[in-house]
């Protein structure tokens, strides 16, 4: 387990009913009804950390189908709000979305406009958003 997975469990703020972790094979289901691969990272953190509460983000989950925070909601929503089809997105902040491109990285695009911010893995965006807005 990466540092970053074990970071946001020991951070992980405790939940009367914590959903359940995906297995593999939802998570294959999930690439495939998306038409994604995902990182390593990203599919690490799926099955090791999707269910953690750190903060006021919270990154979509692909368990809860009636939650608004379910992947394929939030890519939804992105794309009748602008993103383009280029970027991912995996995390919805009041309508600005935290998405991957096509190399891999994380960029910040907002209803404003697209930004400039960008990380160049999920585990970066991690420590430095997701994290770094909880400290």
């Amino acid at each position: 387990m990466n540092e970053v997975i074990r970071e946001l469990l020991e951070r992980d703020i405790p939940v009367p009913k914590k959903p359940r972790l995906p297995s593999e094979d939802e998570v294959d289901f999930m690439e495939i009804e998306l038409g994604i691969k995902f990182t390593e990272e990203y599919r690490e953190f799926l099955l090791l950390a999707s269910n953690v509460f750190v903060g006021t983000l919270e990154p979509a989950n692909i368990v809860l189908p009636n939650c608004g925070s379910y992947l394929p909601k939030v890519v939804d929503l992105a794309r009748q709000l602008g993103v383009p089809s280029h970027l991912f997105p995996f995390c919805e902040d009041n309508s600005d979305f935290y998405c991957f491109n096509g190399l891999g990285e994380v960029e910040f695009w907002s209803h404003n406009g697209t930004k400039d911010e960008r990380w160049s893995t999920f585990n970066q965006w991690v420590q430095d958003v997701w994290l770094g807005e909880a400290a």
